[in-house]
């Protein structure tokens, strides 16, 4: 049987949603164009057919400075995303960590203190992440001699934002072997407290972008995003240090 040409398409053409609100006056950004079913709902409100079948064709997806509530009602029926932003989350992320571990996510950009820091107990295992960006890091996931990488064990491309010292660098390449790329994503060109790691070909600094919103659909688009541009500057790095 053959179908019409725009339901042909429209796996494609959803492929990457966004439902973003501006967070505080200063919010210069401009927000992205949104499908009109998703930027007009609100939580407790009745999900239309359509709004579903449109989330299930997404694989990027983009929620920012929305509550909890409209995330846990919309983020389930992604169920094809591969790559979730959640910026700003309005509220407990408790009730996200069942729903983000249920889905196939494998790039993951989050507020990590939400996540992990401020309930310590969580023993939610994200097995399909492979690539964290840890919008606001929590050090407490690798600082005083312990862990929980054992939620994430199959993490391999790591990405702070913010203040990163050496006695944070050192638990987080000892105590995850599996970490290819270690990316430093601030203003600051340097690391606090030392440089004994400055030549792990793991860690690398890249430079935060004006415009967050825009580069994360971009890469969305493009494929040319945060580790991409992460895993340049590792090749960059390795012909710099590495003996010929």
């Amino acid at each position: 049987m053959s179908y019409p040409l725009a339901y042909r398409i429209e796996p494609s053409i959803y492929r990457v949603l966004t439902k973003c609100k501006m967070v505080i006056v200063a919010d210069d950004e401009p927000l992205p164009s949104e499908y009109p079913l998703l930027k007009d709902y609100r939580a407790g409100s009745v999900i239309s057919p359509r709004l579903r079948q449109v989330c299930g064709y997404a694989t990027h997806v983009l929620m920012r400075g929305i509550s909890v509530e409209e995330v846990e009602a919309i983020l389930p029926l992604c169920i094809n995303t591969r790559n979730l932003a959640l910026w700003k989350i309005q509220g407990d992320h408790v009730p996200l960590r069942e729903i983000i571990s249920s889905l196939p996510i494998q790039r993951l950009s989050i507020d990590t203190t939400l996540l992990f820091v401020r309930h310590p107990r969580c023993e939610t295992t994200f097995n399909h992440i492979t690539h964290l960006d840890a919008v606001c890091f929590g050090g407490s996931l690798w600082g005083r001699g312990r862990t929980r990488m054992d939620l994430l064990p199959c993490l391999t491309h790591l990405a702070i934002r913010g203040t990163l010292n050496e006695l944070l660098v050192e638990p987080i390449l000892r105590t995850t072997p599996s970490l290819k790329l270690l990316i430093y994503c601030s203003k600051d060109d340097m690391i606090d407290d030392g440089d004994a790691y400055h030549d792990d070909l793991r860690l690398v600094h890249v430079h935060p972008p004006d415009t967050p919103i825009a580069q994360w659909c971009h890469g969305a688009v493009t494929g040319i995003d945060l580790w991409t541009t992460g895993e340049g500057l590792q090749l960059k790095k390795a012909r710099y240090i590495l003996p010929r």
